[in-house]
């Protein structure tokens, strides 16, 4: 029941596609109804807790692993204070004037990404997306006639709750942020603890590793030292002007900005988990006629495409490295009696669990794919050969040093201290890693660093155990096993250095991401037009307009940055909004520009009155009528001529 609980939480979209207004409403009930199953079967298949008391027994099993829950509890007040830092924040109206005091303030890369969760969120709450009768009616707020192109499931859910609890966004997204980081870090623990079973220390050190980890960045940071204008910089990702490396620091990169993985990053360790179970010895449970985990490992798998796409990419290249390596095509007789589950003669007993692990992926996520990638305004390809160095003029090792330190030679030395089978389920993990350096997934050459992070869950944890291990064959050196230690705890504290730094320069970067006047707009927008309105925006350069992000209208075309990222064409548009401000120039001939506007179906134009004034002939021959207007905005109401 409880993997029933976590499907219908990552498959709603899907199964819920045809209820449209009813979504919030049924999705409760489902959910309560499942939790008093989960309680029922609790109390009934597991009296012996409730024998002993449940209090003492859950306490029980916590203090089993109290360094963990300690770890995690220092951990959580700081997600908690990143989140709320980072999640529009309201300025304190008493530093500043009246017309800024209700101002709400964003930080680094969340201010960057936020406004575009948001888009989403308001689309599905107030917006273009209001009462979607089908995952093929999904409008995307940024790019008018183009299907939501984007895995939107935690935003989704994220609207759902809003919806429900419409003053509490920030609330709602600190919350669920947190939530969802604390079950990332309890399925990494559980996902490492598979592994390496008997190493705690291996476990703890690699979390931390995954969590904090940077490139040498550090080293700018201590030259340029104690130059105060250098706070804005990261040291992970951008370490001076016009000064970057490859790599983005994961907590105050990934994490908090992406809200995609914060669902994406917990369903692949959830996967990575059962595979290493069935695995790691795989002849007992193909002997079992019921293939429960892998029909269950298939279905997260089956979700991960709207959850998150590049989780699913990365979980099913681990899929079929591992349907190879663990063929019997690679099998050869056992050599000793613990590795016997690993060794297989018959092929269709191995070919049938991962027939219906496939075929189940296949038949759910296909649709989802097709939705995802084949857009009808593509104008860039999505899958090239282009290394991650190739757009540098510096050397190639030095580059990938100074972005990810000695992480790539250690992944391959660290091989050496594994097991057999821990060997098979790390080679898939660095060979992803390989051709995340080579191909380049998206647009954006740094879209690739969520697969590498995935990849480095195995690799730093197995750099880690590289590192232990050493230490343990040096126990009876104690000089050496000294200077050993010394040396591993300087370069595990420099590794995690730049990282820190980053964490450290949050707070101080503060920025504006709605005025007071931007949320009275948005607001005017809500209540005076119609939620399937398209507005076309002269200044559409800004990524934060109160249009998508507060209203959830669709724009005739959004932020550049992301259309470009998205891989669609924007030449198109940016001709039309030319005409719009060239056109007086050429005798306001407005004729050709009517019929391209009336083929947009554009209903409003929006314009700043002090920067992207329309022109009286514009005006004039369209009989614009403002229907709202301030010192930012003015709004104009569009009927083609």
């Amino acid at each position: 029941m409880i993997m029933l609980s976590v499907l219908v939480f990552l498959l709603s979209p899907l199964i819920n596609i045809y209820l449209g207004e009813r979504l919030c409403q049924i999705l409760a009930v489902v959910f309560l109804i499942l939790i008093l199953i989960n309680a029922w079967d609790l109390i009934k298949t597991k009296r012996k807790i409730f024998q002993e008391g449940f209090f003492q027994a859950l306490f029980k099993e916590i203090l089993q692993e109290k360094i963990f829950f300690l770890f995690v509890l220092l951990l959580l007040p700081l997600f908690w204070y990143l989140f709320d830092v980072t999640t529009l924040k309201k300025m304190d109206h008493t530093n500043k004037n009246k017309e800024e005091q209700y101002s709400l303030f964003s930080v680094k890369n969340s201010w960057s990404d936020l406004p575009f969760h948001l888009n989403i969120i308001s689309s599905f709450v107030v917006g273009c997306n209001k009462g979607w009768g089908s995952l093929f009616d999904l409008k995307f707020p940024i790019y008018s006639g183009e299907k939501l192109k984007y895995s939107f499931l935690i935003d989704f859910h994220t609207a759902i709750l809003h919806g429900c609890c419409q003053e509490y966004l920030r609330t709602i997204i600190i919350v669920t942020g947190v939530c969802l980081v604390f079950s990332f870090l309890v399925l990494y623990y559980s996902f490492l603890k598979r592994i390496f079973a008997n190493g705690k220390r291996i476990v703890i050190f690699s979390m931390l590793f995954v969590l904090f980890s940077g490139g040498s960045g550090f080293v700018q940071y201590i030259h340029n030292y104690p130059d105060t204008k250098l706070a804005k910089y990261d040291y992970v990702h951008q370490i001076g002007e016009k000064m970057e490396l490859f790599w983005i620091p994961f907590i105050d990169g990934i994490l908090l900005p992406q809200r995609t993985v914060l669902i994406g990053y917990p369903a692949v360790l959830i996967v990575f988990t059962i595979f290493f179970h069935l695995l790691s010895n795989l002849k007992r449970h193909l002997s079992k006629k019921s293939p429960k985990l892998w029909i269950f490992s298939a279905l997260i798998t089956s979700a991960l495409p709207l959850t998150h796409m590049h989780c699913f990419v990365a979980v099913l290249f681990i899929a079929g490295s591992y349907f190879i390596i663990f063929s019997p095509i690679f099998q050869s007789k056992p050599k000793k009696d613990h590795t016997k589950g690993l060794y297989l003669t018959n092929w269709l007993t191995y070919l049938r669990p991962w027939l219906i692990y496939f075929l189940i992926v296949f038949l759910i996520s296909l649709p989802q794919i097709y939705y995802l990638i084949f857009h009808k305004s593509q104008s860039r390809k999505l899958l090239t050969f282009n290394p991650i160095w190739s757009d540098e003029t510096k050397n190639v090792f030095l580059y990938l040093f100074q972005s990810l330190g000695l992480i790539i030679p250690l992944s391959v030395i660290s091989m050496l201290t594994l097991s057999n089978i821990q060997k098979r389920l790390y080679l898939p993990f660095l060979f992803l890693l390989l051709i995340c350096l080579l191909i380049r997934f998206t647009p954006w050459k740094y879209d690739n660093i969520k697969i590498i992070n995935i990849c480095f869950f195995l690799i730093l944890a197995s750099i880690i155990n590289f590192a232990d291990t050493i230490f343990q064959r040096l126990q009876s050196k104690k000089i050496l096993k000294y200077l050993f230690c010394i040396f591993i705890l300087i370069i595990f504290v420099l590794s995690l250095f730049s990282s820190v730094l980053s964490l450290i320069a949050v707070p101080k970067t503060k920025s504006q991401l709605f005025s007071n006047q931007d949320i009275n707009f948005g607001n005017a927008v809500i209540n005076l037009t119609d939620h399937n309105s398209i507005f076309l925006q002269l200044d559409f350069v800004q990524h934060k307009s109160p249009i998508t992000t507060i209203a959830g209208r669709q724009l005739f075309v959004g932020y550049p940055g992301w259309v470009w990222s998205h891989g669609l064409d924007i030449e198109m548009k940016i001709n039309i909004l030319k005409k719009i401000l060239t056109g007086e120039k050429k005798n306001g001939d407005w004729k050709s520009l009517s019929k391209d506007l009336k083929s947009n179906n554009i209903t409003h134009i929006v314009t700043n009155p002090k920067k992207m004034p329309l022109s009286n002939s514009f005006i004039n021959y369209f009989n614009l009528k403002i229907i709202y207007s301030d010192t930012n905005y003015v709004l104009y109401e569009f009927t083609a001529v």
